[in-house]
C-alpha cells in the first residue's frame, strides 16, 4: 500500500510537516503510539471544519468530510491523548461564537457552538444540530468517557443512537415535540443534510455498549485500539520550556482558523480522487473486502464504509494541502479539490493501525475473544518466520497485506499471548 514509498519523501511533504508541528507541540515525549494517535485524532477533529466540502461515495451520493473516531483501551493505556489536539479548534470556536449570524433562530434554541457534549437529551442534541446547520457552523461531538454518551442513550430523554447513525451517513433528521415551541402547537425540527464529527474515548466495557453491531453504530466509526502495559513507567523530569504547549497551541489554533476561513466563502466544493488514486483505492478496497469476508463473515457487508472513510482521510489531507500551497487567504479555485497520490499515501500510513483496531474492536463488540489472526498461527509449525506467516495469510485469505499490517498483526498476536518473538523475524507458539 505505502510500503514502496520513500519515507523521507513523505516526511517532507507540506502536509506531513504541518502535522509534525502539531505532534511536536502536543506530544513532547514523541512516543510512536502517542504520535500516531494524535495525528489520527487531529484529522478527525479537523474534518469537522469543511462544511461546504463533499466527496462522492460508491453510489455517487455526496457525503461530508466528517469522520467518527472511537479510541478504545484499558485504563492508563494513554487513550486520553486523543483529547490533546482539542485546543487546535479554539480559534474556530471563538470565531463562530463571535461572528456567525443567528438570524431566524427560534426562541428557546441553544446558542451556536462548535463543541457539543455527550451528556445531552435527544431533543437538545437535534436542536444543536439544527442551529449549526442553519448557521453553517462546524460541529464536533467529543467525550473523554464514552460512558457519558452510553448513559445519555439509556436515559428517559436520551435515546439518540438513531441520530448518531444518521449523522454518519448525512441522512435527514426530523423531530416533532408537543412542547418547546413558541406556541401551543409545539415544535417541529428538521435537518435535511446533518453533519458532525465525533471523537470518543473509553474503556473496553464502555466500547461494547457504545459501538453496537445490530443498530449499525459500529460501522459509522473508525477505531484506534490501545493496549495497556503491566510494566512500571517511571516519571521523568521535563527539561523543556514551561509554557511551550500553551504558546505553540495558540499559534496552531490561529493556523487552523486560517484553514477554516480559507474555504469559508465557497458555496460548493467537490473533493475527488485523480485517476491514479482512484485505481489504487479500488485495488485496496477490493483487497480489504476480500480479507474482511474471511474474518467478519456475515458482518463483512459494512466494510465499504470502512474503506470509504480511508478515502475521506485522504480528502482531508487534500484540503489541508491545497490550503498550505495556495499562498492566499481564501480559496479561489474551480470548486474541485483533487486527492493526489501524496494525499492518498499519507492516509494509507494510518490505515494499518485503523484496520487492526477495526478488527480488535469488532471482536470485542461481537464477543469473540480469539485474535482474528490466530487461525493463521494454528496452521503453522511450533516455530515460524514472518515470511511463513505472510505466506499462510495469503493462502487462507487470498490477499497479501502490506508489511506494516503484517507487523501489526504479529504484534497483536504477541499482546494476546498467542505467540512470542524469539528473535527478529522468528516466532514461537505459546
Amino acid at each position: 500500500m505505502a510500503d514502496n514509498i520513500d519515507k523521507d519523501y513523505l516526511d517532507n511533504l507540506d502536509t506531513s510537516k504541518f502535522f509534525k508541528t502539531i505532534t511536536d507541540c502536543i506530544v513532547p515525549s514523541q512516543k510512536d503510539q502517542s504520535v500516531e494517535l494524535v495525528n489520527t485524532a487531529s484529522v478527525a477533529i479537523i474534518s469537522a471544519l469543511f462544511t461546504r466540502a463533499r466527496i462522492l461515495d460508491n453510489d455517487q451520493k455526496p457525503k461530508s468530510m466528517n469522520l467518527f473516531l472511537g479510541v478504545v483501551g484499558p485504563p492508563a493505556s494513554g487513550k486520553s491523548m486523543v483529547l490533546a489536539p482539542l485546543p487546535l479548534i479554539s480559534g474556530v470556536a471563538d470565531h463562530v461564537r463571535n461572528t456567525l449570524t443567528t438570524a431566524g433562530i427560534s426562541r428557546g434554541m441553544p446558542d451556536k457552538t462548535v463543541k457539543i457534549p455527550g451528556d445531552i437529551s435527544k431533543t437538545r442534541f437535534v436542536d444543536h444540530l439544527w442551529v449549526n446547520s442553519k448557521t453553517d457552523t462546524p460541529t464536533l461531538v467529543i467525550e473523554s468517557e464514552s460512558s457519558t454518551i452510553v448513559s445519555a442513550l439509556a436515559s428517559q430523554h436520551g435515546g439518540f443512537r438513531d441520530v448518531i447513525n444518521k449523522l454518519g451517513e448525512n441522512e435527514p433528521i426530523a423531530l416533532s415535540r408537543v412542547s418547546g415551541g413558541e406556541s401551543n402547537n409545539g415544535r417541529y425540527t428538521a435537518i435535511d443534510y446533518p453533519m458532525a464529527s465525533i471523537v470518543l474515548t473509553g474503556t473496553l466495557d464502555q466500547a461494547v455498549k457504545m459501538y453496537e453491531l445490530p443498530s449499525g453504530t459500529f460501522s459509522r466509526f473508525l477505531y484506534f485500539n490501545l493496549n495497556g502495559t503491566e510494566e512500571f513507567q517511571p516519571l521523568k523530569k521535563y527539561e523543556g520550556p514551561a509554557t511551550v504547549n500553551l504558546e505553540c497551541t495558540a499559534v496552531l489554533a490561529d493556523r487552523i482558523l486560517e484553514l477554516f476561513l480559507f474555504y469559508r466563502g465557497v458555496d460548493h466544493l467537490l473533493v475527488t480522487p485523480n485517476d491514479e488514486v482512484l485505481n489504487a483505492y479500488n485495488v485496496f478496497a477490493a483487497s480489504r473486502h476480500l480479507e474482511g469476508k474471511s474474518l467478519l463473515k456475515t458482518d463483512a457487508s459494512f466494510l465499504y464504509r470502512y474503506v470509504f472513510r480511508i478515502l475521506k482521510i485522504a480528502g482531508v489531507y487534500a484540503l489541508i494541502r491545497t490550503w498550505l500551497q495556495s499562498g492566499t487567504e481564501t480559496y479561489n479555485g474551480n470548486g474541485i479539490v483533487e486527492i493526489t497520490t501524496d494525499d492518498y499515501h499519507l492516509a494509507m500510513l494510518l490505515e494499518p493501525t485503523l484496520w487492526a483496531s477495526h478488527l480488535a474492536v469488532y471482536g470485542l463488540v461481537k464477543g469473540t475473544e480469539t485474535n482474528p489472526h490466530a487461525s493463521i498461527v494454528d496452521a503453522l509449525g511450533s516455530t515460524f518466520s514472518t515470511t511463513d506467516f505472510k505466506d499462510e495469510y495469503q493462502r487462507q485469505r487470498g490477499v497479501l497485506p502490506d508489511n506494516r499490517s503484517i507487523t501489526r498483526y504479529l504484534k497483536s498476536l504477541i499482546n494476546d499471548e498467542v505467540i512470542v518473538r524469539v528473535q527478529k523475524g522468528q516466532f514461537m507458539k505459546k
